[in-house]
């Protein structure tokens, strides 16, 4: 009788990975604070989220759907595809590589033990 391993117990494997949490700040640092339409840069409070095709028709709040852009593009854009706005999106939005767990976990209180595990 053999035992199934769960895939991150595998010899070899380096430990449990999970996705980062969708939020708006991991949406902005993956597309490198950078609107999506137009390519500028942008400081956190000139952008905010924007879904590609819109929830009013049927898409969901997915990060392959979710953008960061510029506030001003929002009345443009409204609820209509980037192509019907005259928008043409730089990348396509993506997942959020898996990241291992160790790479989740915040020093906060700078504890010198944790920083030569978590470098």
């Amino acid at each position: 009788m053999s035992v199934r391993q769960r895939p991150y117990c595998r010899r070899g494997a380096k430990g449990p990975k999970k996705r980062p949490k969708l939020c708006a700040r991991a949406i902005r640092e993956r597309d490198g604070n950078r609107c999506q339409y137009t390519g500028c840069m942008l400081h956190p409070a000139d952008g905010s989220l924007d879904h590609v095709v819109p929830r009013s028709r049927g898409a969901k709040g997915a990060s392959e759907n979710l953008v960061w852009s510029a506030k001003e593009l929002h009345p443009r854009k409204a609820d209509r595809l980037p192509h019907e706005a005259g928008l043409k999106l730089i990348s396509v939005p993506r997942a959020p590589e898996e990241l291992p767990v160790s790479t989740l976990i915040q020093n906060m209180c700078e504890i010198e033990d944790w920083k030569l595990l978590l470098t």
